[in-house]
């Protein structure tokens, strides 16, 4: 399979999609050792992304420094979709920030909501 390029950048906080939503156990992404992460597409260059449960619990922050699109779950960092406090994220709706550090949109920030389904 070839890769896909690596997404551009976005400065348009209202375009900012999880994918997929809802996850299940499977994301149905190409790589089958990819099949346990979330990616968050159309972010800024650099930003810092902070989940929620409904209940207003911090479950995980990613710091992102790149192109326009990073994922929480990766074969790489072996993580496969842990919070911060290395446990699988339970069933349920979160909520999710996307604070811009690009300069000129400093502070500026996107929320929105995605599905987990087990």
């Amino acid at each position: 399979f070839a890769e896909e390029a690596p997404k551009a950048p976005s400065d348009d906080m209202a375009k900012i999609r999880v994918v997929p939503n809802p996850f299940r156990q499977r994301s149905g992404l190409l790589d089958a050792s990819q099949n346990n992460r979330l990616a968050f597409v159309n972010i800024p260059a650099k930003c810092t992304i902070r989940i929620y449960t409904l209940a207003g619990d911090l479950v995980k922050i990613i710091e992102h420094d790149g192109f326009g699109e990073t994922t929480w779950g990766s074969q790489d960092v072996g993580n496969y979709l842990q919070t911060d406090f290395s446990e699988s994220p339970a069933a349920g709706l979160y909520i999710y920030q996307v604070t811009s550090h690009v300069s000129g949109q400093e502070g500026e920030s996107h929320v929105g909501k995605f599905m987990i389904i087990r």
